[in-house]
């Protein structure tokens, strides 16, 4: 009987090959490009499957203690709480980071002047270009809402309170 060769080592870069998965394929052979929407699809649905194994209390969102299970069943296993803490700020920081761009990126478009500030003509040609034109009752309403200082501008951190009001009040969570 011929030897067998040494069995790979399951590392965390392959990919897990769960029930019904093709076995005996080498995981290091790329798949074709419509496989690799396949395989997309398969790692996002395990990855789905692990969050809602762990999100005990089905929040959708996962507690420090669920985030730490779910890492030492993956093998990883933090040394202290505060490891576990400086990855969650670290992904938090990263998060806030690209919210903060995405925000800026939609103030730079409602400041036509590049001034730092959206006036009220400002306010009323974005919104007219964005297909809401609005009166100048609701432009007043808007202006005097969004301007909270009462400068008859909107600066950057006005703009972003307001977006995040706005948020809140869409999506009902005000009520909760």
């Amino acid at each position: 009987m011929p030897a067998a060769g040494p069995r790979p080592k399951r590392s965390a870069s392959m990919p897990f090959h769960g029930p019904g998965a093709a076995k005996g394929r080498d995981p290091s052979q790329a798949p074709a490009a419509g496989g690799r929407a396949r395989l997309r699809d398969e790692q996002l649905r395990q990855l789905r499957e692990l969050f809602l194994r762990f999100d005990l209390d089905r929040d959708g969102s996962l507690t420090m203690l669920e985030l730490a299970a779910l890492l030492r069943s993956l093998g990883l296993r933090p040394a202290a709480g505060d490891e576990l803490h400086a990855l969650i700020a670290a992904m938090e920081s990263r998060r806030q980071r690209h919210r903060g761009a995405r925000l800026a990126d939609a103030f730079r478009a409602f400041d036509r002047d590049g001034n730092g500030f959206i006036s009220a003509a400002e306010l009323a040609r974005s919104m007219a270009r964005l297909g809401h034109p609005i009166c100048y009752a609701e432009l007043t309403d808007m202006m005097r809402e969004a301007d909270t200082d009462g400068d008859g501008v909107i600066s950057f951190p006005e703009f972003t309170a307001i977006m995040a009001k706005s948020a809140v009040d869409f999506l009902g969570l005000a009520a909760l």
